[in-house]
């Protein structure tokens, strides 16, 4: 008896042996099968991520490459698929001769969402040059929502009241010119302003008398400005700046516009060797208010022709042979403050209208600024009226007859307050304006739809009014005025002081 349990004992023990061998080999199995599987998994991830990154970066070099050939075309492309893999392609416009690039690329793996981005900054000299040559490529290095001004420069400093301004890098140092009023005394002016917080009138500022009435407005290109006479002749002059502490009003290159009586220039414009110039409106019968200029010899302006507007041109801003102006109110609805000319010389519409926005509110349009495929455009009441209405637009250069954004700016007073000058970098616009309650402006215009207002953070002094003149440089605003000042520069504070 004893002989028989002991043998079967010893066979329960060895099924329960085999049963736990068997889970052991079990579990063995499946965390090899596990590891293969992983292994596996993370090869097509590896995979797939180096696909994905290899196709964003050819992305960005294709665009790079285009860049050099084309600059002004590359923009926002439609999202694409391309196997598993899904592609965008975006720009944004940090300034007229620099582009933020952007490739993404999207895709499943595991049924987990996977994303690649890759962002680079491409700039063109080329285009640089066609403005002149002097280009800002950096985006602005701060939200600007706390706006102030260094201290006041009064008229006397400069003898008169700012009309224009102009910012140029000569020899290595920052340079602001400035135009001002003054009749029979210095008008040109040339100030360093390496030390923007701290500027020496009697050593970093040097003036020359260009116009004996005074001037309206300045353009830079090269060693060469070029002015508008506040006079009824030798409406172009120009300046060579090649020395900015000793600038040279060279006489023998003034020019009278032709055809133009008893009219004064009131707005200019330079683009790949061309001068751009608007004049004020004298009767329907009696000269033409825009003319185009060729600089090709800088000290030589050569007159090429002129367009009827038959409006006050207030600003003009050109690019691939399309001039675009903003110009005064009309006598009849619709008004159309902005209109689009043909100034290819190569093209079967050369001079002639090619769009327009007409309107029913009869306002004068003021300021342009054009970055990228936007253009920005300002205007001003021409009269009180209790409905409200947008000072501030942008356009989708392709179809002027509807803007794509707007924002009421509530300016005051009524009658006459307006956006005297625009100037936008990166996401931020940037808007000086005629009103007494607000006189700076600062928008995100990330969104063109919905350009949104932003607010400043700190209490400080008002800032200039009737400003005729704006520039941004080096993260600074530089603005010439027709008021208790002649010229302000305006930084963003760090902290409210």
């Amino acid at each position: 008896m004893k002989s028989s349990q002991k043998l079967t004992l010893n066979r329960g023990f060895s099924v329960l042996e085999v049963l736990i061998a068997l889970a052991i080999l079990t579990l063995g199995i499946s965390a090899a099968i596990l590891i293969v599987f992983g292994n596996q998994s993370l090869k097509i991830d590896n995979e797939t991520n180096g696909e994905a990154l290899y196709k964003a970066k050819s992305l960005l070099e294709r665009a790079r490459a285009s860049s050099t050939l084309d600059f002004i075309s590359i923009n926002t492309t439609a999202t694409t698929s391309e196997d598993i893999y899904s592609k965008k392609f975006n720009v944004a416009d940090v300034s007229p001769c620099a582009k933020d690039l952007t490739s993404v690329v999207n895709w499943l793996s595991s049924f987990r969402p996977l994303e690649i981005q890759l962002t680079t900054r491409v700039t063109s000299l080329d285009e640089a040059e066609k403005l002149g040559g002097f280009c800002d490529p950096v985006a602005p290095e701060s939200a600007w929502d706390k706006p102030n001004a260094f201290d006041i420069v009064s008229p006397s400093d400069f003898g008169g009241k700012g009309t224009g301004i102009a910012v140029a890098y000569l020899n290595g140092i920052r340079y602001v010119f400035l135009t001002t009023d003054s009749a029979n005394k210095e008008n040109f002016w040339s100030i360093d302003t390496t030390d923007p917080q701290n500027i020496d009138i009697d050593n970093d500022a040097h003036g020359i008398m260009a116009g004996e009435k005074g001037l309206n407005g300045i353009t830079i290109a090269g060693n060469y400005a070029y002015v508008l006479n506040n006079d009824t002749s030798s409406h172009l002059l120009v300046v060579d700046i090649t020395n900015p502490l000793d600038p040279k009003h060279l006489i023998d290159a003034s020019s009278t516009i032709i055809g133009l009586t008893n009219g004064r220039a009131k707005s200019i414009f330079y683009y790949d060797k061309k001068i751009y110039v608007g004049t004020e409106f004298v009767s329907p019968t009696l000269n033409n208010e825009f003319y185009i200029f060729d600089v090709s010899t800088p000290d030589d302006p050569e007159q090429e022709a002129s367009i009827k507007v038959n409006r006050n041109v207030n600003s003009i801003v050109v690019r691939d042979g399309i001039a675009y102006l903003a110009i005064g109110s009309g006598s009849s609805n619709p008004y159309t403050p902005l209109r689009a000319y043909n100034v290819d010389q190569n093209s079967t519409q050369y001079l002639q209208k090619v769009g327009e926005y007409a309107t029913t509110t009869n306002w004068h349009g003021t300021s342009l600024y054009l970055l990228g495929s936007k253009l920005y455009f300002g205007l001003e009441r021409k009269s009180p009226s209790s409905q409200l209405a947008p000072e501030f637009l942008i356009f989708d250069t392709a179809n002027l007859n509807e803007p794509i954004g707007s924002k009421e700016l509530n300016l005051t007073p009524q009658s006459s307050a307006g956006v005297s000058g625009v100037v936008v970098q990166g996401h931020l616009a940037f808007l000086v304006t005629t009103a007494s309650n607000a006189r700076l402006f600062i928008l995100n215009v990330s969104s063109s739809a919905k350009p949104e207002i932003i607010k400043s953070k700190c209490k400080t002094a008002p800032l200039p009014q009737n400003a005729t003149g704006l520039v941004y440089s080096d993260n600074l605003l530089f603005l010439s005025i027709k008021d208790n000042e002649a010229f302000r520069i305006i930084y963003n504070e760090l902290s409210c002081s």
